[in-house]
């Protein structure tokens, strides 16, 4: 049988495929063979002898990189050549003639032959005019269908198949010239940054057609900046950049930067702009730089041509148009300007607030331009979330200086429905699922630029084990929320339009939830009030001074509650978390983020978040609370938890990164019967947590869990915990196009504060809670569609402290074949599906 190796058909497929997985099962040997005789494999490179320089910084002037490589094997390049073996010209070609001849055939036939002959051409000229428009438009499809075809068979003839195109590298082939390029660069980026008499050279060492390359550095001694004057003919310029001469960016005994000198260009651009000089530029800044006895930097602000001075500007005029809506009604339109605050407003809607808009704009007549002051305004009017764009300019014409403030509102009312997939993220908490919802926005409701959204949702989640289609663990969510958000904080003062920079807001809302999972039903009814105030694009705090819940459970599982009785027999109070309850509590957050969805960049996440349940009920007389656990019928809790999740990210190239987690927790009940409101424990395992565990089910400590009186590693009931120590580590790489690989461990295990007599071993010991450290690896794949990334990965219990000690690294008894009660000891990987990446 004759394989068509441009085409793969079907019975191709079985060999293409088994010469991938060969590809991936002997990943050692580097394929050279295909190399010309003087042609060198670049394999490794490297950088050398560079100690204060960082080595990413050198890195980006290398004109080669090898082959990208997975755990040090050249899986791409092998992925190449395998396609270079199924690759025919010949085949190609041939089709590509076929394809030309087809066409030729067809194209012969011009709009006027098409048309209808010559007789009926003269009987009616208006049918023939027809019949040609009708021809010449099949003429430009068929055009369009040939150049399509071609296209694509030209790319395959000019870049190979689609394996050696998308999936494979072609081989590096060393080249010299580059290498030398790269150390010319080199040596100029030494310069650049203080190292004057800095060198960079290459090695090489060759072995069997595959070449090392070594990059080495001498940085010899820096040179650092030794004075640093500014100088200027206008006495306010110089007297501005004096007093921030704090901030600049040239410090004395610092290494010499070019780049710093670009930077502190910049910031004196901005510092000038900032106080008038509407029209200063950097392009008057200019340095002169003496390296005879150091360096020394002389900072020149130089004056505009023709003997003129810098101009100070002040505004005369602030105008603030709402440009309208073509889809408006004309009688919606408001044509009169009004004036508040010196500041002219021209909207398109009858009502607003002239006192919250006008706490929103940093410009006013009278005052100096300033370039910071425009940044914010345009800031602080987007974050009203009122209006689609929001652009500012200055006019200097006749001899005024106005600011033009030109606005476009969204729509009043809007409905935004979606389906897709979700996860929730934290604590181990969530599961994958479909979901949908609706929601409906209201726009300046009361006329002071609140946003009314009221949302209706359902989702499922759920997890299905590959090898046992018995173990299936499904959740139903169902929820309706209303909120309603003010652009300040609602304190009867008249501090709440004080310090709009933080972009304060308060929202109300409340919201009722079902949850229908395998052990229970449980419905919540929740109203909650926040402060809300952002800082920058990275800094977030929240404040809630009262959220309150009404929780009822109403129903559960009859095995569940056979365990529930269990516990409670033992002296475990959990039974009373399922009880019907008041929670209610104060709490606050703080959040940095950096990190930009899609951007492979250093970055961290930072969020510490502190809650005091309960403590409204501290007011009650002591003798009450000494007797009472509950008020009107429902059980409140008292309690104070404190979390803080840190997360770290690191590009190692390109197309690589490193992403580390920690989460770690603290909740402690101080009630009479020292127990928790059940949302409000810890849980971990599951896709956002330790993958290798099922959801929720991980822990306490090394408590292991028995069923009839044996040990049942199926892990059946959620386990909560009262500390979480939990982190998390992955390797990111790709794969090919938009399909990521990632290798990952996770480790981690919650415990209760005091001994639980229930559920030995789940106390936390200082002296001994790392022996009880769960540890889960595996691998996954990341299908990153830009808008949507789905997420695969396969967990393996590596180190299961719930496990005898002698049998505690369980990754030895991994096992694929399908469960059966003889071997139940098993361990077996746990397939986990994911929306997003897990941290």
């Amino acid at each position: 049988m004759t394989l068509n190796k441009f085409a793969t058909p079907a019975r191709a497929m079985p060999r293409l495929l088994a010469g991938l997985c060969a590809i991936a099962l002997f990943p050692g040997c580097v394929n050279t063979k295909h190399l010309k005789e003087h042609e060198y494999l670049l394999y490794k490179q490297s950088i050398k002898g560079n100690k204060d320089i960082d080595i990413e910084s050198l890195e980006i002037f290398l004109r080669q990189k090898p082959n990208h490589k997975i755990l040090g094997w050249t899986a791409y390049l092998n992925l190449y050549y395998y396609g270079t073996k199924i690759y025919d010209t010949t085949a190609i070609k041939e089709v590509n003639e076929k394809v030309n001849s087809k066409y030729e055939k067809k194209l012969a036939l011009t709009p006027d032959t098409l048309g209808k002959d010559q007789k009926k051409r003269e009987q009616s000229p208006a049918r023939h005019a027809k019949a040609l428009r009708t021809a010449g438009g099949k003429v430009d499809k068929l055009n369009k269908k040939h150049k399509k075809k071609t296209d694509k068979l030209n790319l395959k003839l000019q870049a190979g198949n689609w394996l050696m195109r998308s999936v494979g590298e072609p081989p590096v082939v060393f080249d010299s010239a580059s290498a030398d390029e790269s150390v010319k660069h080199i040596r100029l980026y030494l310069k650049s940054v203080g190292y004057f008499q800095g060198n960079a050279i290459y090695s090489v060492k060759t072995k069997r057609k595959k070449i090392k390359l070594t990059y080495h550095i001498t940085e010899n001694t820096p040179h650092y900046l030794a004075a640093i004057t500014y100088h200027t003919n206008d006495s306010i310029i110089e007297s501005i950049i004096t007093s921030d001469i704090k901030n600049s960016l040239l410090k004395t005994g610092d290494n010499y930067d070019e780049e710093k000198l670009s930077s502190e260009r910049a910031r004196i651009e901005k510092l000038i702009k900032n106080n008038g000089y509407f029209s200063f530029s950097r392009q008057y800044v200019f340095f002169e730089i003496d390296t005879s006895d150091g360096v020394k930097v002389k900072v020149l602000i130089k004056d505009p041509p023709k003997g003129q001075k810098h101009k100070v500007f002040t505004l005369d005029e602030v105008n603030f148009t709402t440009i309208e809506n073509p889809s408006e009604k004309t009688g919606q339109i408001r044509s009169d300007t009004l004036t508040y605050n010196n500041i002219h407003y021209k909207v398109s809607r009858d009502l607003f607030s002239k006192k919250i808009l006008n706490n929103k704009i940093k410009i006013y007549p009278g005052e100096k331009y300033s370039l910071y002051n425009t940044i914010q305004t345009q800031r602080q009017l987007a974050n009203l979330d009122m209006f689609k764009f929001i652009n500012i300019n200055y006019d200097t014409t006749n001899n005024r200086f106005v600011a033009n403030i030109f606005t476009r509102p969204f729509e009043k009312y809007q409905i935004t429905d979606e389906l897709g997939v979700s996860v929730n993220v934290g604590q181990g908490q969530g599961l994958p699922g479909p979901f949908g919802y609706i929601t409906f926005k209201d726009r300046n409701i009361f006329n002071n630029y609140e946003i009314f959204e009221a949302t209706i949702r359902g989702g499922i989640e759920g997890q299905a084990s590959i090898l046992d289609p018995e173990q299936v663990y499904k959740s139903y969510d169902l929820g309706a929320n209303v909120s309603l958000t003010f652009p300040q904080i609602l304190i009867p003062t008249k501090i709440r339009y004080k310090f709009p920079e933080f972009n304060h807001k308060t929202r109300l809302s409340l919201g009722y939830n079902f949850v229908d999972r395998q052990d229970y039903k449980r419905t919540n009814l929740k109203t909650t009030m926040n402060y809300i105030w952002q800082k920058g694009a990275f800094k977030l705090t929240t404040i809630s001074p009262f959220e309150l819940s009404l929780v009822r459970t109403r129903d559960i599982d009859s095995t569940f509650q056979a365990y529930l009785v269990g516990l409670s027999n033992k002296g475990n109070n959990l039974q009373l978390s399922f009880g019907r309850s008041l929670v209610s509590s104060f709490n606050a957050a703080y959040q940095f983020n950096n990190n930009e969805f899609g951007v492979n960049k250093k970055s961290r996440f930072f969020r510490i978040y502190a809650e005091s349940g309960g403590t409204v009920f501290n007011l009650l007389d002591k003798s009450f609370l000494e007797k009472n656990d509950s008020i009107f019928n429902l059980r409140f809790f008292r309690y104070l938890k404190l979390q803080t999740d840190l997360r770290y990210y690191r590009p190692i190239t390109s197309k690589s990164s490193v992403a580390m987690r920690f989460n770690g927790g603290i909740a402690r009940p101080y009630d009479r019967k020292k127990v928790l409101p059940y949302e409000k424990y810890f849980f971990t395992g599951g896709s956002s947590s330790n993958r290798a565990w099922k959801p929720r089910r991980l822990g306490p400590g090394s408590f292991i869990p028995l069923l009839d009186g044996n040990p049942d590693y199926r892990y059946l009931f959620e386990q909560p915990g009262e500390i979480i120590l939990e982190t998390n580590f992955e390797y990111r790489f790709n794969i090919a196009g938009f399909i990521d690989g990632a290798l990952f461990v996770d480790a981690g295990n919650v415990w209760t504060i005091e001994e639980d007599n229930s559920r030995p071993g789940s106390e936390f010991d200082i002296e001994s809670f790392y022996k009880q450290i769960a540890v889960g690896s595996g691998f996954g794949l990341r299908f990153d569609f830009v808008f949507l990334i789905i997420r695969l990965d396969v967990g393996i219990k590596t180190w299961d402290p719930a496990r005898p000690p002698e049998e505690r690294l369980a990754i030895k008894k991994i096992s694929f074949r399908k469960p059966d009660d003889e071997h139940r000891e098993r361990v077996q990987p746990v397939f986990n599906i994911g929306i997003g990446y897990p941290f």
